[in-house]
């Protein structure tokens, strides 16, 4: 009896020092995620069993992950050491910049010599797009009226999603009027409006109401997103950009920015940037 029972102890023992030399093997090679609720998991491995709404830190890539669903794990974008993501966040205002009142068959940039940027809390540096040739490089340019859109430097080569917010609006006095708009966020040149990249999301804008002819004024609010693939790092410009069909008297087409007083509540265009992958 005592013989057998040495020998289970001895199985026992080499049982447990095998199972801890598995685990730090894991831990070394793969990578421990800590998971913030229960415990910790191999992130490369053993998590498909935790539940939606788990966040795990992924020892091997440095980053958090968190799953919403029973897919993967998505990349949260905080590092290892507590650096805070990558984001912009900026409001351009001023003036209200004009789409015109006839058809533009290519997309268009949208200018205003009465705009500047303001830059929003936790926002990296951030400054106004330029008409023409010249490069933003302030909150408001020196040369050349402002455009609708941003120059940033890109910190690192990946994929961003970049949104802008604003509210297009239309006056017109009689019923025979036809305005549609389509809206899409485009990567240009720094110095001119050439199209590098397009955030390939078309948002169409019709703001005419045709039961109605009299001093017609109507408003669409518009929330644009697009991706972006970048890379290289760098300055580069994103700019909202547009096309139109229209016909009839057209009395105002533009964009809500004039900041005006708290009755218009101080309306503007609001851009947003962030890292995604």
């Amino acid at each position: 009896m005592k013989f057998f029972a040495t020998i289970l102890v001895v199985l026992f023992i080499l049982s447990f020092y095998t199972l801890s030399f598995a685990e730090n093997y894991v831990e070394e090679e793969k990578g421990v995620a800590d998971v913030v609720a229960p415990s910790y998991y191999d992130a490369n491995a053993n998590v498909g069993f935790l539940p939606s709404g788990s966040i795990i830190f992924d020892t091997k890539d440095g980053i958090f992950k968190g799953r919403s669903g029973a897919g993967s794990w998505l990349d949260l974008s905080i590092s290892a050491t507590g650096t805070a993501p990558f984001y912009i966040d900026a409001t351009i205002g001023g003036g209200n910049p004009g789409l015109g009142t006839s058809s533009v068959t290519t997309y268009t940039g949208l200018t205003n010599s009465g705009l500047t940027l303001s830059k929003n809390i936790d926002s990296a540096a951030v400054y106004i797009a330029c008409a023409s040739t010249e490069q933003g490089t302030s909150t408001s340019c020196t040369t050349y009226d402002e455009s609708v859109g941003i120059v940033f430097d890109v910190p690192s080569v990946g994929t961003y999603r970049a949104c802008v917010e604003f509210s297009h609006y239309v006056n017109y006095t009689n019923s025979s009027v036809n305005m549609d708009a389509v809206f899409q966020i485009i990567q240009t040149g720094n110095t001119d409006q050439t199209t590098v990249a397009s955030g390939n999301s078309r948002i169409q804008s019709s703001p005419i109401d045709t039961n109605h002819t009299n001093n017609v004024q109507a408003a669409n609010p518009i929330n644009l997103c697009g991706n972006f693939k970048f890379s290289s790092t760098g300055a580069v410009t994103l700019r909202l950009m547009y096309t139109q069909s229209a016909s009839g008297t057209i009395s105002n087409n533009f964009i809500l920015a004039d900041q005006g007083s708290s009755e218009s509540g101080n309306r503007d265009i609001h851009w947003t940037v962030w890292q995604i992958k």
